[in-house]
């Protein structure tokens, strides 16, 4: 019997009587903007296809989502209006309340309205039941489309389901039947490649996936608590020392891959020339007090490469290096390389600093680009999802 995947279980937007509707369509719009530009539309991009079925089907689209941490405060600087100016649509710098009803009602049939930045209010993130009420009285029927805010606990995401009918939208569906592939029907060789300066966050799918990938190859602040948890000096590298008794249990599992050289960079001297480290002590000195590793060195590069190639499915969280400087970029850079040119494996790529560091368009099918970030790793480490739970068939 085919285990009937969670994906399939959710309420589609195509199931729902969206004609002629006032439709509350929660969308992930946190999008870098600088001087009032966005300079990256892959997030509008993705969730265009949802807004087209609901205009072709004359809904009216009420667009909400949020935008940066303003804390419950109305701060300019992170306002939805330059993305309502961009996509040339109706915006209201409110997001409940009598005047957004009756900008509302102005709408023509197939329209789309952009609502302020919802975190401007305290009640969204606190999950108000008040809060989301007033949001829920805009519309007849609420869509999430917006997968990277499913594991929060927020007003937009969870409290709203309690007021109106709620679907899934075409890019959520997309994404959870993406993640669904990896927990449950894997592709061997199964290659994790982790980076990135968050420790914690990842530690959870390296334990969840022992048993499961056959190759997991580490690099940045992961890599660093191991060189750290079997007695390296690493400087000013980032890590975790709170995980490093977490990190001991998992340093001689065999399929974990760490980097066997790294560039190491010195933080207190400016424009100090980078240096390539062999590793091959447990307790080396790879770095001095004023030093960090901050990215993997050619030999890593070639030591990856042998197993992407041989890989037939890919999941990649975190850049390699410090890739905003770019002379810390070249492992990050030329891993991807390898990924889009030599590989014909499914690939899965998530996490905001990841994204950044690739082209803008990408046209290879077998790559999926996960907007999740911190979603992402919650689904994939079987964490709790609050967000995807009322949108279940037959929920009780």
């Amino acid at each position: 019997m085919i285990k009937k995947l969670l994906f399939m279980k959710l309420k589609s937007l195509k199931q729902a009587n969206v004609y002629h509707k006032k439709v509350l369509l929660r969308v992930d719009f946190n999008l870098p903007i600088q001087r009032g530009k966005i300079t990256d539309e892959r997030k509008i991009r993705a969730v265009a296809p949802t807004i087209k079925y609901l205009l072709k089907e004359k809904a009216k689209v009420i667009l909400i989502s949020h935008l940066g941490r303003p804390n419950g405060k109305k701060i300019s600087k992170y306002s939805l209006r330059p993305i309502a100016r961009h996509l040339r649509i109706k915006f209201n710098s409110d997001c409940y309340g009598k005047k957004v009803k009756q900008a509302i009602d102005k709408l023509n049939w197939g329209e789309v309205i952009l609502l302020e930045n919802l975190r401007f209010w305290p009640g969204e993130e606190t999950n108000n039941l008040f809060f989301a009420k007033q949001l829920s009285n805009l519309a007849d029927l609420y869509v999430n489309d917006a997968f990277s805010v499913c594991h929060r606990l927020h007003a937009s995401v969870v409290g709203i389901t309690k007021f109106l009918p709620s679907y899934a939208g075409l890019l959520l569906i997309k994404e959870v039947n993406s993640l669904d592939q990896v927990l449950n029907y894997p592709a061997h060789p199964l290659v994790i490649l982790m980076g990135g300066a968050k420790i914690n966050t990842k530690l959870n799918i390296l334990t969840r996936f022992l048993s499961v990938a056959d190759h997991i190859l580490l690099a940045g602040g992961l890599a660093n608590n191991f060189f750290l948890a079997r007695g390296a000096q690493i400087g000013r590298s980032i890590k975790q020392t709170e995980l490093l008794s977490s990190t001991k249990k998992l340093l001689n599992q065999p399929n974990i891959i760490l980097p066997i050289d790294c560039r190491i960079g010195n933080l207190t001297v400016k424009n100090k020339l980078v240096k390539t480290v062999h590793l091959n002590s447990k307790k080396q000195k790879i770095c001095s007090s004023t030093e960090a590793i901050l990215d993997v060195g050619p030999a890593t590069r070639q030591l990856f490469a042998k197993y992407i190639k041989k890989a037939k499915m890919i999941i990649w969280n975190g850049p390699l290096g410090l890739f905003e400087d770019k002379r810390y970029a070249q492992g990050t850079k030329k891993v991807w390389q390898i990924i889009a040119k030599q590989s014909k494996a499914k690939i899965i790529i998530g996490g905001g600093d990841t994204l950044a560091c690739l082209p803008k368009r990408i046209s290879q099918k077998n790559i999926f680009l996960s907007l999740g970030g911190g979603a992402m790793l919650k689904f994939l480490a079987g964490q709790s999802m609050p967000g995807l739970t009322p949108l279940i068939k037959n929920i009780k």
